[in-house]
């Protein structure tokens, strides 16, 4: 369902209502079982990932990647049938009527397994990507997730081609964030690889609050864009499509709001539809499906209080402004100002009853806002509160004014 991003509260409220009223057998219930029965995964060929040679390098049997998509090792060996493979997806987006300009470019994959360790740091490495999001936990209800592909925090250590040393590690509520260098056998070259760990998604369900998964996607996206010529982003759960969908989705949806505006049109069904057919199964659960709109609608309702925060303060200056400087009399002085009164910043809002807050800078300051610099692991602990979701969602000003347009089995991750 298409809708104006400016609306989706409403959308949500009539979703949550007929879930309500259907004893849960409709609304976003409804709208999930739709996607699920349009499910694209007998349409694309998943041959490679089928191949004997194969099977052991995909952690549940029948989650495979697309081969129409999948990502195609290059330094191998030529003598090993098959072994450009690895169970992962390039996800991008491919419908210019919703996401126009929109160039963004992921790479969905599983959790690692022992004997696919060197292939990931392979495929980090050709696709000089700098950014790996992990959201699982290595373990998560006594069930192995994910193994540890990277050495601790002061070791280095060699994964096939790949020597890689681990220089920082710094943790928050929410994630850690480790720091890595890189480099590959016979070459000059060493890269920073950034490291982002989400802890705070629980082992069962979906977050609480919303908003410490905006920030956490603030926090990658920093980090991402200053780094030139960055390659895709590395997005991984266990298998690769619950949690990972979840975030790609989500760092999609918002990136075209700020990029476009409140005006923009968005259908979050639309986006889950066109990234499943990427790779199979992205957002796996109902309850994933509503955090999207959760999430966006957090984005959002935070977005509208800060605009309407600026603009008061704008209109509390222009206020000033007139009596100051008011021909009528020789001369005026200002009224004593109240709290309501005062020019200057509001205190943090609120952003609804979900936690996080929003900081509101000076109206009067040309500056960009921005949030504290992504965490530098070599410097101090990331911000952190006492529990859960508490980094405050900071967003920059240039979007408020810009007005143009081998496991058995599947698991839920």
């Amino acid at each position: 369902t298409r809708i104006k991003a400016s609306t989706i509260e409403n959308r949500v409220k009539q979703l949550s209502k007929e879930n309500g009223q259907n004893s849960g057998k409709a609304g976003f219930w409804e709208e999930f079982e739709h996607l699920q029965q349009q499910e694209c995964k007998n349409l694309y060929s998943r041959k490679d990932g089928q191949r004997p040679e194969n099977r052991a390098k995909n952690r549940y049997k029948n989650i495979l990647p697309f081969d129409s998509t999948r990502v195609h090792l290059k330094d191998v060996d030529p003598d090993q049938p098959f072994s450009d493979y690895i169970n992962a997806n390039y996800i991008k987006v491919d419908d210019d009527t919703i996401f126009d300009g929109h160039n963004k470019v992921y790479i969905a994959t599983q959790g690692c397994l022992q004997n696919t360790i060197g292939d990931f740091w392979s495929m980090v490495w050709q696709g000089k990507t700098r950014v790996i999001v992990m959201t699982t936990k290595e373990v998560e209800r006594g069930k192995p997730k994910c193994v540890r592909y990277w050495p601790d925090e002061g070791q280095t250590k060699e994964y096939g081609k790949y020597r890689l040393q681990h220089i920082s590690e710094s943790s928050n509520a929410d994630y850690t964030l480790r720091e890595f260098t890189m480099t590959k056998n016979g070459e000059n070259e060493t890269r920073n690889v950034y490291h982002y760990h989400f802890t705070a998604w629980p082992d069962h369900g979906v977050p609480s609050d919303p908003g410490c998964v905006l920030n956490f996607l603030h926090d990658v996206n920093q980090r991402q864009e200053v780094i030139p010529d960055s390659g895709p982003i590395v997005v991984h759960c266990s298998a690769g499509i619950g949690r990972t969908g979840t975030f790609i989705v989500i760092d999609m949806i918002v990136d075209l709001i700020k990029k476009q505006g409140l005006s923009c049109e968005i259908d979050i069904q639309r986006t889950i539809q066109m990234v499943r057919m990427q790779r199979s199964g992205m957002v796996q659960t109902e309850a994933q499906y509503k955090f999207v709109y959760l999430a966006v609608e957090h984005y959002i309702e935070t977005l509208q209080q800060r605009m309407q925060a600026e603009q008061k303060s704008i209109m509390l200056g222009r206020e000033y402004t007139n009596i100051k400087y008011s021909g009528e009399l020789p001369a005026v002085v200002p009224p004593a100002t109240t709290a309501a009164d005062s020019v200057v910043p509001p205190p943090p809002l609120s952003c609804g009853s979900r936690g996080s807050v929003l900081v509101v800078p000076p109206a009067a300051s040309s500056s960009p806002v921005s949030s504290s610099p992504a965490p530098s692991p070599a410097s101090s602990p990331l911000n952190a509160d006492s529990a859960g979701c508490k980094k405050p969602a900071v967003l920059p000003r240039s979007f408020l004014t810009d007005s143009s347009p081998s496991g058995h089995g599947v698991a839920i991750v």
